[in-house]
C-alpha cells in the first residue's frame, strides 16, 4: 500500500488529455505568425547592423531547428541549404565577436533568409510534438557539445 502524506501528495494535472491532444495538432495560423514575425524582425535588425547578440541566437535556434526537421524527412532536400545558412551565422559570429556588430555579410543574408522561408514552412507541416521534439533535439546536441568551433579573428 503506497503511504500518503502532505509530503507525498503528487498534483494531477485534470487537462493533461487535452494538453496531449492539443500536441498532435499542427501551430495555428496566429502562433506560425508570431514566430514568423519574431524571425522575420531578427533578420532584419542583421541585415541592416542594428542588431544586438540575441538577434543571431534567434536566427540560429530557427536554423538549427529546421536542420533537424530536415534530417527527420520533413523538408531533407534542403539540408545543404541549410548547412549554407549554418556557414553564414557562423561568419556572422565570428565577425559580431571580433567588431561587435551583428551584420551578415553579402551572401549571409541570402543564405540565411532562404532557411527562415523553409523554416515557416516546415512549421506549417508538423506537429506541435514534432516542433518540440525538433526543440529539444537541438538542445540534446548543445549539452553533447555537438556544436561548430570557432577561433575568433581568424580569417576565412
Amino acid at each position: 500500500m503506497r503511504k500518503r502524506c502532505n509530503r507525498m501528495q503528487r498534483r494531477v494535472d485534470p487537462h493533461a488529455g487535452l494538453h496531449a491532444l492539443s500536441m498532435q495538432h499542427p501551430l495555428d495560423a496566429q502562433q506560425r505568425a508570431d514566430l514568423g514575425v519574431a524571425l522575420r524582425i531578427n533578420l532584419e535588425t542583421v541585415r541592416t547592423g542594428k542588431a544586438p547578440e540575441q538577434a543571431f541566437h534567434t536566427l540560429a535556434a530557427a536554423v538549427n531547428v529546421s536542420l533537424i526537421m530536415c534530417e527527420r524527412d520533413i523538408g531533407a532536400e534542403h539540408i545543404a541549404a541549410i548547412k549554407q545558412a549554418q556557414a553564414a551565422l557562423l561568419r556572422l559570429w565570428q565577425r559580431g565577436k571580433s567588431t561587435g556588430r551583428w551584420v551578415f555579410d553579402g551572401s549571409g543574408w541570402q543564405d540565411v533568409s532562404y532557411a527562415i522561408d523553409l523554416h515557416e514552412a516546415q512549421l506549417a507541416h508538423i506537429s506541435r510534438r514534432e516542433a518540440s521534439e525538433a526543440m529539444r533535439e537541438v538542445m540534446r546536441r548543445i549539452n553533447r557539445g555537438d556544436v561548430f568551433e570557432t577561433q575568433i579573428g581568424a580569417t576565412q
